[in-house]
């Protein structure tokens, strides 16, 4: 296997059993990156001088037997919305393209402190908006598996360098399945944890606030889903910032007995055709508990739709009002295709103050019902997206097909995605791997057994 081939928690143990150097592993990751890079574009600021010199510290620590953390010389890489100290930083707005951070983003601190290398930022639609990744700042992002594809978003830079080789891992951000939509697409893994085990301080706007801080959260994407408790356990917890981050242990995924877990699992929605490759992606993934015996049912929550409704019709007018708020701070004059359908898809939504308070008794009963259904399951498998990614732009049209997504958001679920299946193209499919909340190790325990199926 080439270095660049093993997860980051491999990485790490090649290093500090001294079978390979941090410079000969940044080395490999940066000759990886120039190959691939100029394909897939998703590596949009590369710090190939900075890592260098950063590995050649971390070599010498190591030669006195020093360790600075678990991450020891694993290269990866952030989604460009944390900022970076001494990097540009830019949301993919042409308001911000010469932005440079002053310090560094909470996660950002937190991975370097642990022996992480940042090897570059990945790119993001404008302002983390689109299921597509593409800017006017750096342009589109494209999937590895196939030239002229969608390698999803909005963290779909991410997602496409590290399914290429050119990342061990990366942190993105989620509120609608931008972690969880690339990682199906590009074939990998990425959880969405609950919101408040990452503080977001630090971010290029700040720190979320408001209403939208109580559906946003930052979380990993990564080659095996090991590497994705790993990355979680360093980033979470309080930082003393962030007045949504809650001390609520992260539990460990090799503690959990799944042998009588309960799991349910379902495809069709009631509001988008689902493609037949995403179906038999999921099928699979839910014949891998049925093999072992597990107690296993075709159920989907009888609140499902009232999830997907509730995410376009009590946020737009969060979202339209944060959208044009950002835009004119940052005075970003020309817009995105992305955005400006965006936009025109937020006013066409956007509802009166009357209906959205009674949006939000909704999501309270929404939530509650989400909670009650959960009680006689462990887990819960459904699709990330309806159909794997095509050629096709984003358009206004394609909204609806961001449901799966959108409810298990809007009932403050984590979920998991790992790989389940290819399409008829030869591009992965991934699935969901929902829990009860806080038990991201369950969905993490759940996930790895998927894995270890390798379904292809």
């Amino acid at each position: 296997m080439e270095l660049y081939e093993y997860s980051a928690i491999e990485l790490a143990l090649l290093i500090r059993q001294k079978k390979c150097s941090v410079r000969e592993v940044v080395t490999a990751y940066l000759r990886r990156i120039e190959v691939v890079n100029p394909k897939i574009n998703a590596i949009v600021v590369l710090r190939a001088e900075q890592a260098l010199c950063e590995a050649n510290e971390l070599d010498t620590a190591l030669a006195h037997n020093e360790i600075k953390g678990p991450l020891h010389g694993v290269p990866f890489t952030l989604k460009d919305i944390f900022n970076t100290k001494g990097d540009i930083v830019t949301a993919g707005t042409l308001g911000l393209k010469n932005h440079v951070a002053k310090s560094d983003a909470i996660v950002a601190k937190r991975l370097k402190q642990a022996g992480g290398i940042l090897i570059g930022k990945t790119n993001t639609p404008e302002l983390e908006c689109g299921s597509d990744t593409d800017n006017l700042v750096y342009g589109r992002t494209t999937n590895p598996y196939k030239e002229g594809y969608s390698a999803g978003g909005s963290s779909g830079g991410g997602g496409a360098i590290i399914a290429a080789g050119g990342s061990a891992f990366d942190v993105g951000s989620d509120i609608g399945g931008s972690v969880r939509i690339p990682a199906s697409h590009c074939g990998i893994t990425s959880i969405r944890p609950t919101v408040g085990r990452v503080p977001g301080t630090g971010l290029l706007y700040g720190q979320r606030e408001g209403l939208l801080s109580l559906i946003f959260t930052e979380g990993p994407l990564a080659r095996k889903v090991a590497d994705l408790e790993l990355i979680l356990n360093l980033i979470s917890g309080p930082d003393g910032v962030d007045p949504r981050a809650i001390p609520m242990p992260l539990l460990a995924s090799h503690d959990v007995n799944l042998s009588q877990a309960r799991v349910a699992f379902f495809y069709d929605n009631n509001i988008v055709d689902i493609n037949s490759d995403v179906k038999r992606a999921v099928k699979n993934a839910a014949n891998v508990f049925n093999r072992k015996n597990y107690k296993v049912t075709e159920v989907m929550p009888p609140c499902f739709e009232t999830g997907y409704k509730l995410f376009r019709e009590l946020n737009a007018p969060i979202f339209l009002y944060t959208f044009q708020e950002l835009l004119t701070r940052f005075k970003t004059e020309k817009l995105s295709v992305l955005m400006e359908q965006t936009i025109d898809f937020l006013e066409k939504t956007n509802v009166d103050l009357k209906t959205f308070s009674r949006h939000w008794v909704k999501w309270d009963r929404y939530r509650s019902d989400m909670l009650q259904f959960m009680q006689a399951f462990d887990v819960l498998i459904c699709p990330v997206m309806p159909f794997a990614p095509s050629q096709k732009n984003w358009d206004n049209t394609l909204f609806p097909k961001l449901a799966y997504a959108w409810a298990i958001t809007m009932a403050l679920l984590p979920s998991a995605v790992v790989r389940a299946g290819t399409s008829d193209e030869g591009i992965p499919i991934g699935v969901q791997v929902v829990a009860n909340p806080w038990r991201e190790d369950v969905a993490l325990a759940a996930a790895k057994i998927i894995e270890h199926a390798n379904l292809r």
